[in-house]
């Protein structure tokens, strides 16, 4: 797509998060993440959990230049 390809190509540090269907609720910690994560129709993760996914990458330099999915298990 033009806009990951506009970021991927920006020459910054980045990180393209990319969840599936997202709904309200608390946080529960249960998150799954890759580069390559299959998502189906049924996946799905909280709002909070992005959140907590996002901080999370913030710290380490794992996902640095990179997509990734993630989902709740």
């Amino acid at each position: 797509m033009a806009q990951e390809a506009a970021v991927a190509e920006s020459g910054l540090d980045w990180t393209i998060v990319k969840p599936p269907r997202l709904y309200d609720g608390v946080a529960t910690g249960r998150i799954v993440s890759g580069e390559n994560l299959p998502i189906g129709l049924m996946s799905k993760i909280s709002r909070a959990d992005v959140a907590t996914f996002c901080i999370g990458a913030l710290a380490v330099r794992t996902w640095v230049c990179k997509k990734v999915f993630v989902k709740n298990a």
